[in-house]
């Protein structure tokens, strides 16, 4: 599992409208599909296009986070803060 924190400073991003989890399937015949989730239902968009829109959004926060070294260190400052 790989854990990267976006810092408030990375600013506004695409994902501020809310969650959401892409989920792959390990056979290549079934396609991937995005699942979005509120408080009154939830929603799985399969149609390619969707799929890549919110694949993109992901690698875009993949690289505006901090790294996994940098995030590992930002939570163990945060916890120690809070000790």
């Amino acid at each position: 599992m790989v854990v990267q924190v976006l810092p408030y400073r990375a600013g506004a991003h695409p994902a501020l409208t809310g969650s959401f989890n892409i989920v792959g399937f390990p056979a290549s015949s079934d396609l991937d599909v995005v699942y979005l989730e509120n408080m009154a239902s939830a929603l799985y968009l399969e149609e390619a296009e969707d799929v890549r829109r919110y694949a993109s959004v992901f690698d875009y926060l993949r690289a505006m986070a901090l790294s996994p070294k940098e995030s590992a260190d930002m939570l163990a400052q945060a916890a120690d803060a809070l000790a």
